[in-house]
C-alpha cells in the first residue's frame, strides 16, 4: 500500500516519501505517464489541498500529464 503524504515534515521527510514512493513504482511497474496521477491519490491534508489548487490553474489533464521529476521539483519548492 502506498504512504499517504500530507505534506508536513521537512525535506528529510520528503524524500523518503519520494524513496519509497518510487519502489512502488518499480515493483508495481508503474508507468511514467501514470505516476502523478497514482501520487496524487496518496495526498492527504496540507499535501491534498496543494494539490487541489494546482489542480485548479492547470486542471487535472495538464496536472495528471505533468512527468514525475517535475512534481518532485514543484513539491520540493512548495
Amino acid at each position: 500500500k502506498p504512504k499517504s503524504y500530507n505534506g508536513t515534515g521537512r525535506i528529510i521527510a520528503l524524500s523518503q516519501w519520494f524513496e519509497k514512493t518510487e519502489s512502488i513504482f518499480e515493483i508495481c511497474s508503474c508507468p511514467e505517464g501514470r505516476k502523478v496521477n497514482f501520487v496524487a491519490c496518496t495526498f492527504a491534508d496540507r499535501a491534498l489541498t496543494w494539490w487541489n489548487s494546482h489542480v485548479k490553474s492547470l486542471t487535472l489533464i495538464v496536472a495528471n500529464a505533468m512527468g514525475w521529476e517535475a512534481l518532485k521539483e514543484l513539491m520540493i519548492e512548495e
